[in-house]
């Protein structure tokens, strides 16, 4: 298997050079005398390139997501209320990382609830309150210091990415589409062996690659993968980048197994897959990006917030980018296909 680019040279594209000092988080949260501007653009570079440790990690996620002035009078007085969902998410709350203590070690089923219930609140209740909401909110509270910097993290992640957190979870729905269709464009041999006889379904069905990998992947925001402390790394990078970056991160994730081996999909869904190893995620994500077609990557880049982009505007998109067929398989010669049947019986 061909070694996967470093973080370092393969995130790099995606910067100015004069990004490119060598500096650390903690220089630039806590010495750097640059002007904050500077400082923030360097800072979404290191998250990238070399990634966050749990002490700089509080503080650059509220830089990088622009969480301004965290009030906790605010968050007291959304907490106090209850949402349209209120039982579904108490119910929500206690199922999260149930078989994983360290989380639960950390992690309160009363903090879950109330991040959740304030973030509905917050949002006049038109947000979706399923389970892959309190396992987004239980990582910002395993990761982050205090309750208050978790929900101000978690509103500003909604706003940014508002399509991410309706009640139909439209964003995902989508992002899942660009999977199919950006592995279908790099990757044609890999995407035509994961669908096999899907390839008969319809233009504007959905595939099982959308429905079983991507979805849930993105669904969660990776948190249905463990462990957790990988999907932190993972969110360090969309952070620095944006609501788009997950997506790439989706197709990196399967093309690293299918690599590796799993080369179906039922062995792709995220039950059956291998720890996560969000370094090197990061970096084939980042050795994708310039490899999706120009109209993909405009529908990519606003999927996330901009409700135009469906799985039409997706499919149009693809239809306008090159691609190449995938590599006619090879007819068995008669013995072979003579010891085919044999093994299948």
């Amino acid at each position: 298997m061909a070694e996967a680019p470093t973080s370092t040279s393969a995130a790099s594209q995606l910067f100015n050079s004069s990004d490119a000092a060598e500096v650390t988080a903690h220089h630039l949260l806590y010495e750097s005398t640059l002007p904050p501007s500077d400082r923030v653009a360097r800072l979404r570079r290191v998250a990238v390139t070399d990634g966050l440790d749990a002490n700089t990690r509080p503080l650059a996620w509220t830089l990088l997501l622009g969480c301004g002035r965290i009030e906790a009078r605010r968050y007291s007085n959304l907490c106090d209320g209850l949402s349209d969902d209120a039982q579904k998410i108490r119910d929500d709350a206690r199922r999260t990382f149930r078989a994983d203590d360290s989380v639960r070690q950390k992690v309160r089923d009363a903090q879950i609830v109330r991040c959740v219930t304030a973030l509905a609140r917050s949002r006049n209740n038109e947000v979706s309150n399923g389970a892959n909401r309190s396992a987004v909110a239980a990582c910002f509270l395993y990761a982050l210091p205090s309750e208050l910097e978790a929900f101000a993290c978690f509103e500003k992640l909604a706003e940014l990415c508002p399509r991410y957190f309706t009640p139909t979870l439209d964003g995902c729905v989508v992002g899942a589409a660009l999977v199919d269709h950006i592995l279908r464009c790099i990757s044609p041999d890999t995407h035509a062996t994961l669908l096999g006889d899907s390839l008969l379904l319809e233009d504007d069905a959905r595939t099982p690659v959308e429905d079983l990998v991507a979805y849930p992947l993105l669904a969660s925001l990776f948190t249905c993968v463990p462990p957790l402390d990988e999907v932190a790394v993972l969110w360090d990078a969309t952070f620095a980048l944006g609501g788009h970056f997950p997506v790439l991160c989706v197709v990196a994730l399967i093309l690293e197994r299918f690599e590796s081996g799993d080369k179906t999909v039922a062995r792709l869904q995220p039950r059956r897959l291998a720890p996560l190893d969000a370094r090197r995620i990061v970096a084939r994500a980042c050795s994708i990006a310039p490899r999706v077609p120009r109209s993909l990557y405009d529908v990519l880049e606003r999927h996330a917030y901009d409700s135009t982009v469906d799985r039409a505007a997706v499919a149009a998109a693809a239809s306008e980018a090159p691609r190449t067929p995938p590599t006619p398989r090879r007819p068995l010669s008669a013995s072979s296909a003579k010891s085919a049947r044999k093994r299948a019986s």
